[in-house]
């Protein structure tokens, strides 16, 4: 068997590890999504993770999972700040659309789905023993189980981040950072649909720059176990030309960055 045709190693295959949730790159790169807060992709991430069948490769479309609302939230006590049930609403209401490689026939295909399929929560979330019960669609299962490249990335990460762009950036870079030390260069709007950011919101450079690049940037350094760079690149004069591409550029901390982080 050449190494081409040696069958990919499939994502549900993958246990939870010290590295994190081995998640799979399909759901990383969604898009049109823009409206999910960071609270929403958090809990996401959670009942994902909470899930996983840890190192079986299969899941069933009519599986329910029950977990107490502060094992999805990270907290010891949810004190109600910020509602549970309105997360869910939003993951019940957002659909996504994933090109992926069906594992059974080879064939490139788009599935459109939503992330959450349906909840039971507690009526009060702040109870101490408030609970919650989910499930996902049939076709949500089946993304994961043909999914075949994933990044990992860590619960513990994702809520310590302040920003929804950290958020995203950090999970984009998991999913290349295996290619080690690299560089790549995407347009604008990529970026932009990188970080989720809508369309109408810091249109010009300058406020797309502080409101959205540098908190993501610092963060994403500060917390995470990557260092990453974004730099502008212009037509036209590298201080006042038009910006035409953003070079990203991202690698793994030493040991001892790590531990700080």
């Amino acid at each position: 068997m050449t190494e081409k045709d040696r069958p990919k190693p499939l994502t549900l295959a993958q246990k939870i590890n010290d590295d994190g949730l081995p998640k799979p790159g399909e759901l990383i790169e969604i898009k049109q999504a823009h409206d999910l807060t960071l609270q929403d992709w958090r809990i996401f991430d959670r009942l994902l993770e909470l899930a996983w069948p840890d190192g079986a490769a299969s899941l069933d479309g009519s599986m329910q999972w029950t977990a107490p609302v502060r094992a999805v939230t990270l907290e010891t006590t949810h004190n109600g700040g910020a509602s549970v049930r309105e997360s869910l609403g939003r993951l019940m209401a957002t659909q996504v659309r994933v090109g992926f490689t069906d594992a059974t026939d080879g064939i490139k295909k788009v599935l459109q789905t939503v992330l959450v399929s349906g909840t039971i929560t507690t009526a009060d979330e702040s109870a101490p023993s408030a609970s919650l019960q989910w499930s996902f669609s049939p076709q949500m299962v089946m993304l994961l189980q043909n999914s075949n490249y994933w990044g990992r990335v860590r619960s513990q990460v994702s809520y310590a981040f302040a920003s929804k762009y950290a958020y995203r950036l950090y999970q984009w870079v998991a999913l290349k950072i295996n290619l080690h030390r690299s560089i790549q260069e995407v347009t604008p709007d990529a970026l932009r649909e990188l970080l989720a950011v809508p369309a109408e919101k810091y249109e010009k450079y300058p406020q797309f720059n502080q409101s959205v690049i540098q908190p993501a940037l610092q963060e994403v350094n500060a917390l995470s176990d990557f260092n990453v760079i974004i730099e502008p690149l212009r037509e036209g004069g590298r201080a006042r030309g038009e910006v035409i591409k953003y070079r990203l550029e991202y690698w793994r901390k030493s040991a001892e960055e790590r531990r700080a982080a």
